[in-house]
């Protein structure tokens, strides 16, 4: 089975109710009953964090490749939205969002891309903001161009640290056998805008991502490689001071 012509107008005619901008509007975590039944499969595929203490913080350490070359960088994760991305070489750049505002030293390419695919695209998000949200399912098991089965879902949001005027949908692609996320689409400035993620390793019992490759009207902007990962429990640093 292929997307087809029929799931390619229900991504332009979908329109359920846009999610809340905010995260988590209910509190850092959420539970099984509040997540839609549809993604419920994705929802328990991350692990635990989303549901109890613990495991709040994800740190990746790897290759960011933009137009620019590769660089070492130091990105974290944490519930709630949060995110710093440090270049560990010379240079000293760094793109944080503490869940409300970001800032970027002066200098980083693609800033947006990255705050919307570390932030706002990623399963976390969807699943924090889904109590707002009525996910729509277009189907199981179709043939994804990129290899294997996905499980398709639109969604329409407002984006939390790249905000639209109005709602858009976003696809998600989730794998039909692990339902981990594979990839989200949508349109950004009449432009389709595709993130792709893979090589999902597990750490400390939680789904970790490996690979994360944004591209923009066909034309990739970033590709992110993991080299070493770890799971922790949400610290109150300066992490993600603006």
């Amino acid at each position: 089975m292929t997307v087809g012509s029929a799931c390619a107008q229900a991504f332009t005619a979908a329109s359920p109710a846009a999610s809340n901008s905010s995260l988590a509007p209910n509190g850092l975590y959420v539970y099984p009953s509040q997540v839609p039944p549809v993604l419920l499969a994705p929802y328990f595929a991350l692990g635990d964090r989303l549901r109890q203490p613990g495991n709040e913080r994800i740190t990746l350490q790897g290759i960011l490749t933009t137009a620019s070359g590769p660089s070492n960088v130091l990105i974290v994760l944490e519930l709630g939205g949060k995110l710093n991305i440090s270049w560990t070489g010379g240079g000293a750049q760094k793109l944080v969002f503490d869940g409300n505002t970001s800032s970027a030293t002066a200098g980083i390419p693609s800033a947006n891309d990255l705050l919307e695919t570390f932030v706002d695209d990623l399963a976390e998000t969807l699943m924090l903001s889904g109590r707002g949200s009525s996910p729509r399912p277009l189907g199981q098991k179709f043939l994804d161009p990129s290899g294997g089965f996905c499980d398709y879902y639109d969604v329409a949001t407002y984006g939390s640290a790249v905000k639209a005027s109005k709602p858009f949908i976003k696809r998600y692609c989730f794998d039909s056998k692990t339902s981990l996320l594979k990839s989200v689409r949508y349109y950004s400035n009449s432009q389709l805008t595709l993130t792709e993620f893979g090589g999902w390793a597990t750490v400390n019992q939680e789904s970790v991502l490996g690979t994360v490759t944004r591209k923009v009207a066909g034309s990739q902007v970033f590709q992110f490689q993991t080299q070493a990962s770890a799971v922790s429990a949400s610290i109150p640093d300066s992490t993600f001071k603006p």
